[in-house]
């Protein structure tokens, strides 16, 4: 360990450290986890074998593309039991777990097999296995399972990293089947993915983008659907949770909040003019400015000068602190711009603030996991109903979805209208989220981010 070293709070870890870790501990990177998991690593170093603490531990790391444990991973990446592995297979999947989305067979065949050469190379070095069988094992050849399954034409590899990665520590289980049942909705994830590769394929060269994520909420929060990029087998990083990207006027609501809190109205007069800060001149789109405009007219055609000026009146600190009431967590640059949406943010952050909206002023809590049971039925956790946090007062989002409502009606987001001639707050069956690519908030009920 390096506890001594100096690196408090990224020390390095044995196996049974990791084993520790992985059954008793939470992912936290204090130093006093990092106690806790030396005393428990001292305990089943006492209590079991080394080989069956490496057993345990094989059992039960994370291997890439959803996989915990040795014989999941043989089975995603080879078809085939942990028992049935070549020598160079398994020198493959040992190599995995030292980065298992660098070194994934799904997205990096070459450096997959580069990396088990490293290993059989150690092996040979550690005496456990002769010059004959490296040479053996370098020269055969290894078949990767097809990557197109039925399953990952959802996409739900993501989901299912989200989902494992916010499992509750299970203390001690010990089982060798735990059954999580998530918020998902299956039909909904396929769906969503089948969007953002058709939206891609479509529009993704004239935006000069590759990728695209999207996020399906209900008004509880649960996430119905989370798909955190093209193709999960071409890369695991999921950016609809861990991108930050900037939102663009898809933040102009929370400025307009702002507004209504200090006093304002749907019906009150603002003005698209001209505007100069410290050199900085924002623009619509179209380069026109249309002057006297109610509140409601200006967030439904986006309007820039606007959304800057309203943020210059009641405060850029203001602004960020209204955002983050309503969920914003990532660190949001208090400045006339932040009104544009230039401060990044992780996509499912937005959709979450924006389901205050649908929610009726309450707080949602974003959540994917309902229940964790054993295979024998007996239930290890539960989620239980929410208690309900009023963020923003009922005349205030009574206004704001009036504006909302507008911009799907006779706004920019038009082409957002599920259902023509219903109020936005009557929509609080269906998604909550905000779509990047555009200057405008035609996308709020669909869901997608483009890079």
């Amino acid at each position: 360990s390096k506890i001594g070293s100096g690196q408090r709070a990224q020390g390095g870890s044995t196996i049974t450290q990791q084993l520790a870790k992985n059954l008793f501990l939470t992912q936290d990177r204090k130093l006093t986890r990092k106690i806790q998991e030396v005393v428990l690593a001292l305990w089943l170093e006492r209590k079991f074998s080394k080989s069956e603490i490496l057993e345990l531990y094989l059992n039960r790391d994370y291997f890439g593309a959803g996989a915990y444990g040795i014989e999941a991973a043989a089975q995603r990446y080879f078809d085939k039991s942990a028992r049935e592995l070549t020598l160079a297979e398994s020198a493959l999947i040992a190599g995995l777990l030292k980065a298992p989305s660098k070194y994934s067979p799904s997205a990096n065949p070459a450096e997959a097999r580069a990396r088990a050469n490293v290993v059989l190379g150690a092996m040979r070095e550690a005496g456990l296995i002769g010059p004959r069988e490296l040479a053996t094992a370098r020269q055969q050849p290894i078949r990767f399972a097809a990557n197109k399954t039925e399953r990952e034409a959802s996409g739900v590899e993501y989901v299912v990293d989200y989902v494992l990665e916010r499992l509750p520590p299970l203390v001690g289980s010990g089982h060798a089947e735990v059954v999580v049942e998530t918020t998902i909705d299956a039909e909904l994830q396929r769906r969503a993915h089948e969007a953002v590769v058709r939206q891609l394929k479509a529009r993704g060269a004239a935006l000069d983008a590759s990728q695209a994520a999207m996020v399906v909420l209900d008004t509880d929060g649960g996430i119905r659907a989370l798909v955190g990029g093209r193709d999960y087998a071409e890369s695991q990083f999921n950016r609809a949770t861990k991108a930050r990207r900037q939102p663009g006027s898809t933040f102009k609501p929370f400025v307009y909040l702002a507004a209504l809190e200090q006093g304002l109205t749907p019906e009150s007069i603002v003005y698209d003019l001209p505007l100069d800060i410290a050199g900085w001149a924002p623009r619509n789109d179209n380069g026109q400015y249309l002057g006297a405009l109610t509140l409601r007219q200006a967030l439904a055609q986006s309007v820039n000068s606007v959304a800057v000026r309203l943020a210059v009146d009641v405060g850029p600190d203001r602004v960020a602190r209204t955002a983050a009431r309503l969920g914003i967590t990532a660190p949001l640059r208090a400045e006339a711009s932040l009104a544009l949406g230039t401060s990044e943010v992780p996509l499912i952050e937005l959709a979450g603030a924006y389901g205050t909206f649908a929610n009726g002023g309450s707080a949602i809590e974003l959540h994917s996991i309902r229940r964790v049971k054993l295979s024998s039925g007996r239930v290890l956790f539960s989620r239980q109903a929410p208690q309900l946090r009023q963020v923003v007062a009922p005349r205030d989002v009574a206004g704001m979805n009036d504006m909302l409502n507008a911009t799907l009606v006779a706004g920019t987001g038009r082409r957002a209208g599920l259902h023509i001639g219903r109020p936005f707050r009557d929509r609080r069956r269906h998604l909550h989220g905000v779509a990047g690519g555009h200057d405008d908030l035609q996308q709020t009920t669909i869901l997608g981010r483009l890079d």
